[in-house]
């Protein structure tokens, strides 16, 4: 087959999203497909912002995530039909892209529309469920938003694809009864929903019980200001250097309010991290009571006690990392590349 990936723009950073059609696209391309990535500027950025990011600092700056030199990669400011090969499949891979996607003609292929969130910090909710009536086939990555699919258009082709974790970079190399037990990990973000502030406020009311208390936190952003000293962060690890920082931490904490899936507790737990999370929907596709410590949204004491009941509780620890491990390796890339294969190549069906 020739398939066809349509971005909303080229990131310098680590974005879930992406990760989640690199991960596809280059396991396409080990089945033996035509695959191509296309990167345009609809989010209608600035001009020269977009070519000096684009055109000169993608060259210079190490990548994130490694794209298989088998895919092709085309980027165009401003995208026309003109500018996407003739194929079998097309894939709108956010809210930006969908209505182009419904707009191409046959030439380029099946149309698909991988649904990774309800992206109303890019429009209102209502103009993002407007794209999940387009008559193409819809791909949710999580149970909640097929339900929500279903309810926006009753009548569409709506299938399952949950996302896989990349067991090929997220995986124990230190063995987790080895590790310092006080040693917390956790994501920090600007995004109100990933409300981190709250998982900062947890770290701090447990280390005023425990002054061994250790934490990492990581993400694409600067560093929140004023970060005592038994607090590191690191910026936009990727790759191997992720998969290490998620090995010397024995937990990780995980603080969203809305997640269309949530990988980073799935990666911290595939290497053998304990997870302490809230409950919303995305992570709730493969955390549950027996793998994680879960607490409600905004539960600032729970997320503390949380952590502390992981520090003082080898054996509740040891038991839901072991959980973890086994929860992760089920959902690996091969099987949901396969999953992706399948309904690529029986466009106009769903259930």
């Amino acid at each position: 087959m020739k398939v066809t990936f349509i971005l909303p723009d080229y990131s310098l950073t680590p974005v879930g999203g992406f990760k989640i059609v690199y991960t596809y696209a280059n396991a396409l391309a080990e089945l033996g497909h035509d695959v191509t990535l296309v990167f345009p500027d609809l989010a209608r950025q600035n001009a020269l912002s977009w070519v000096v990011r684009v055109q000169v600092l993608r060259r210079v700056l190490p990548p994130w995530c490694d794209i298989q030199q088998s895919v092709s990669c085309r980027f165009r400011r401003v995208l026309t039909s003109q500018d996407l090969p003739d194929g079998d499949a097309v894939i709108a891979t956010g809210v930006q892209t969908a209505d182009f996607v419904a707009n191409l003609p046959q030439s380029k292929g099946a149309k698909f529309y991988l649904v990774q969130h309800l992206e109303d910090w890019i429009v209102s909710a209502d103009m993002v469920r407007g794209t999940w009536r387009l008559p193409i086939d819809k791909l949710a990555i999580s149970k909640w938003l097929y339900e929500e699919i279903m309810d926006a258009d009753p009548a569409g082709r709506v299938r399952y694809l949950p996302n896989p974790f990349d067991l090929r970079t997220f995986y124990v190399t230190v063995p987790p009864e080895s590790r310092a037990a006080h040693h917390v990990a956790m994501m920090w973000s600007l995004a109100e929903f990933k409300r981190a502030p709250d998982g900062l406020a947890a770290l701090k009311r447990v280390h005023v019980e425990m002054p061994e208390l250790r934490a990492t936190l990581f993400g694409t952003v600067r560093a929140p200001a004023g970060l005592p000293r038994w607090i590191k962060y690191v910026r936009s690890p990727h790759g191997n250097a992720l998969r290490e920082l998620y090995n010397q931490s024995s937990i990780f904490l995980h603080t969203s309010s809305s997640e269309g899936f949530g990988l980073p507790p799935g990666e911290a737990m595939a290497c053998g991290s304990a997870v302490v999370a809230t409950r919303n929907r995305g992570v709730l596709e493969y955390l549950h009571e027996d793998n994680a410590v879960l607490v409600d949204v905004g539960d600032v004491d729970g997320l503390a006690a949380g952590i502390t009941s992981l520090v003082v509780d080898r054996t509740l620890r040891m038991r839901l990392v072991e959980a973890g491990v086994a929860t992760i390796r089920s959902q690996s890339t091969d099987d949901s590349a396969r999953r992706l294969e399948g309904f690529l190549l029986t466009p106009g069906v769903g259930y």
